[in-house]
């Protein structure tokens, strides 16, 4: 079986000169992010913002947008996951056969 996850529909950005606030609305939760990482965020949003996605799909994705070689990928694209799924950016849906 693999995971499926959706990207919180309430996650709100508030740029910064020097970094951004993201709001997770769902948990009455402030996050303070880097520019990096506010400029990730909004990639992310573009892509995922309204579809389902999975940890290899992900991984693909960075791979597509970073020099990374494909370890590199699913690393970070784990990394990713587990973060925002901790701190309510992303939801778990279910899982696919």
């Amino acid at each position: 079986m693999i995971s499926t996850f959706r990207l919180s529909p309430r996650i709100y950005l508030e740029r910064f000169d020097d970094g951004a606030l993201l709001l997770v609305a769902d948990r009455d939760r402030l996050l303070s992010v880097n520019v990096a990482a506010a400029e990730l965020f909004d990639d992310v949003s573009r892509t995922f913002a309204s579809k389902s996605f999975t940890l290899e799909q992900g991984r693909d994705w960075l791979a597509s947008r970073y020099e990374l070689c494909p370890e590199e990928c699913l690393a970070k694209a784990r990394g990713l996951l587990a973060f925002g799924l901790r701190q309510g950016l992303i939801w778990r849906t279910g899982s696919e056969r």
